[in-house]
Formats: structure tokens, C-alpha cells, sequence
């Protein structure tokens, strides 16, 4: 018996850690309803900012969020997210992408958080080979 938590870790600037903390407020007036994504916001809390890393964040809710079964978001700084991809690669000589860095970087962070002896299982859903010209190369990242 252990009990099984959810972390989802989540880029700087998109709108799910807003939406998981203010129920309800992620529908705008006149956004679709029916499990449909929600229109991007404008401005207020929801509003979606700006992010490198891809494939993860959203600049709206999709119909098919269901943070019933999340139990913290972590916001992740881009910098973050691609210091860890330059980590594992460096130190354990896994060629990462963003959202894979997203998601080590918040395995981490949880595990100074929990108990001594606890499990902790995270996805790396990408590789870095379609990053070589810009997480792997120094000149993007000082850019």
C-alpha cells in the first residue's frame, strides 16, 4: 500500500497551473462547451504568456484536462526545463527534449519533497534529436 500522486509539471506562462488553482475560471463567456478545448484568454489569470518548450502548456484548457486526478501543478521556467535536457545529457548521456526536461526537472523539485523511499515515475515523451539546433546549440540558448 502506497498511494499514488500526480505532479504535473507545467511551462512558465501557460494556463493550466491558473486553471487547476481557480476551478471554473478557465471558461471565458461564450467559450465552447462539452469536453471542447476553451478559448485562449486574453487577459486575467488564464491568460496564456509566452514558452519555449513545446508539446506541453497550453494557452487554454482542452475539454479533456481532468485535474480530478492531479493532485499539484509545478511551474516550470523554460530555462529550467532545458537545463535539465543539457543535464541528462551531460550526465547520464540521454538526449532529451523539452517536455521530457519539463518532466525530469519536476521529478526532481518532488523528490526533495517527499519521504525517504518513495517511488517516483515521470515520462520522458520526447527525444532531443529535433532539438539539436536549439536546445543543444549554445547560440540559440543566449539568444
Amino acid at each position: 500500500g502506497g498511494k499514488v500522486r500526480v505532479l504535473l509539471p507545467d511551462p512558465v506562462g501557460s494556463v493550466l497551473l491558473g486553471a487547476f488553482h481557480n476551478p471554473g475560471s478557465d471558461q471565458a463567456e461564450g467559450a465552447p462547451q462539452g469536453g471542447k478545448p476553451h478559448a485562449p484568454l486574453e487577459e486575467g489569470v488564464l491568460a496564456a504568456g509566452k514558452y519555449a518548450v513545446e508539446g506541453v502548456g497550453k494557452d487554454s484548457v482542452p475539454g479533456t484536462m481532468a485535474f480530478e486526478h492531479v493532485d499539484a501543478v509545478l511551474s516550470v521556467t523554460d530555462k529550467q526545463a532545458v537545463d535539465m535536457c543539457l543535464r541528462m545529457a551531460h550526465e547520464e548521456g540521454v538526449l532529451a527534449g523539452g517536455s521530457s526536461g519539463l518532466n525530469v526537472h519536476g521529478a526532481v523539485e518532488l523528490s526533495a519533497r517527499v519521504p525517504a523511499g518513495s517511488v517516483i515515475v515521470t515520462v520522458l515523451p520526447d527525444t532531443g534529436l529535433k532539438y539539436l539546433s536549439k536546445i543543444y546549440n549554445k547560440e540559440w540558448r543566449e539568444s
